[in-house]
């Protein structure tokens, strides 16, 4: 389970143009950890919450074989275990090593990076283009392969974090 990074005042138009986004997508479903002070008043029944402090199963959720998309801040966890489900990202990085995941999810072509203060007028591009755009899942799919490649002879923990660095620095 990732850290939680905190959502503010000037994010939450944002954030209720992601959920007006997300409602229109009726055949999805979605699961959104989040502060209820941030949510507008109506919810889509197409939209789970779960108030923070509770947690998600995030591991659960990404290794669904219908998981099409993460919505992440892109910290180091978070990153791992979407790149080890083979789920493809959108990223809201916030601070600290954000940015930079972010940076390699762009570059890894496995998703995109949506600027916080840009949420309004990107976030639905961006889940358009990783929803509707093979490259990005297939792309996440080649990474899981290529990270879970030859673990037989390894610890789990040892071999992944090698194939991940391995990926990352090629």
């Amino acid at each position: 389970m990732g850290t939680v990074v905190p959502w503010y005042q000037e994010n939450i138009p944002g954030i209720h143009e992601m959920l007006k986004i997300m409602a229109k997508q009726t055949h999805c479903h979605f699961t959104i950890r989040i502060h209820e002070s941030l949510l507008p008043e109506y919810i889509s029944e197409n939209i789970h919450i779960v108030a923070q402090p509770r947690k998600v199963k995030q591991q659960e959720l990404l290794a669904r074989k219908n998981m099409k998309l993460f919505i992440s801040h892109c910290g180091a966890n978070s990153l791992l275990e979407a790149m080890y489900a083979g789920v493809p990202l959108i990223c809201l990085p916030a601070a600290g090593d954000q940015p930079y995941n972010s940076a390699i999810v762009e570059n890894l072509e496995i998703g995109v990076w949506v600027q916080r203060e840009n949420m309004v007028t990107e976030i639905g591009g961006a889940m358009d283009l990783v929803l509707n755009d093979e490259k990005y899942y297939k792309n996440a799919q080649e990474l899981r392969s290529a990270i879970l490649h030859e673990f037989k002879n390894k610890s789990q923990k040892a071999k992944f974090l090698e194939n991940v660095a391995n990926v990352i620095n090629n």
